[in-house]
């Protein structure tokens, strides 16, 4: 999930020579992206998942090989034409679903380490319809701000998200989403369209969160007049293993 940063300019042009050197000060863009390696998450929410009286259930354990979570992080203010849009990316994302007959009652629970998250992905970007050409710089500030100032990874280091089934069949189900995330949470009703055999379960959908929701502050340059947009539009693609109940 989702999830902030910094913003990058386009291009110095001579006359913005000073607005590069106050960009070059609050994002130290020069810095190379350093990502830490594979921490073991908490352990997932005791909710039931293998007592035996949910045997007529069918589990499914997330494939992270197969998952990704797109965040889209987009611009504002009156200068955001010098900026780039971001594309933010989990491929570690860890959990599991418990599905019931006729989806109601059934249940998941997902996390991402936000400290893998990648940032301007060519794979995401594309997705995304952003355009290919944003420096390494750029992306490696992105990273650092997110990090550091607006998700604050060393106290928070990883989101959590529990989904109930709601209403609704495969191709039009509501989840009733609680998203954890910089120590404070949010509730969602996101719509997913389902793809289910007895061997795997893929939920696709997208949502909209905001910084406010989290406490978060949206980076911003200029006195605002370049910023992060506060709106976060959110993509994902879960798909699941069934694995044998106990």
């Amino acid at each position: 999930m989702i999830i902030i940063e910094t913003i990058s300019f386009n291009f110095c042009s001579p006359r913005r020579v000073a607005v590069c050197v106050l960009l070059t000060l609050i994002s130290a863009c020069a810095q190379p992206v350093v990502m830490p390696e594979q921490q073991a998450l908490p352990p997932l929410p005791d909710r039931g998942y293998d007592e035996g009286e949910l045997s007529g259930s069918t589990q499914y354990r997330i494939d992270p090989g197969q998952s990704f979570v797109l965040v889209h992080v987009g611009r504002a203010g009156t200068m955001k034409s010098l900026g780039h849009d971001h594309a933010v990316a989990s491929e570690n994302v860890e959990g599991r679903v418990l599905l019931r007959e006729g989806l109601a009652g059934s249940i998941a629970d997902l996390q991402v380490p936000l400290k893998l998250l990648l940032v301007d992905d060519a794979r995401y970007r594309q997705q995304l319809g952003l355009d290919p050409d944003v420096s390494e710089s750029a992306s490696a500030g992105t990273y650092s701000n997110m990090q550091s100032k607006v998700l604050e990874t060393m106290l928070f280091p990883v989101a959590e998200l529990h989904a109930d089934f709601v209403s609704g069949d495969t191709q039009n189900a509501i989840l009733d989403i609680t998203l954890g995330l910089h120590g404070t949470s949010a509730h969602y009703q996101v719509p997913v369209v389902l793809d289910i055999s007895p061997s795997e379960l893929v939920a696709s959908g997208e949502f909209v969160i905001k910084h406010a929701d989290f406490a978060m502050t949206a980076f911003s340059a200029l006195g605002g007049a370049l910023r992060v947009a506060e709106d976060i539009p959110i993509q994902f693609r879960i798909s699941a293993r069934a694995v044998a109940m106990p």
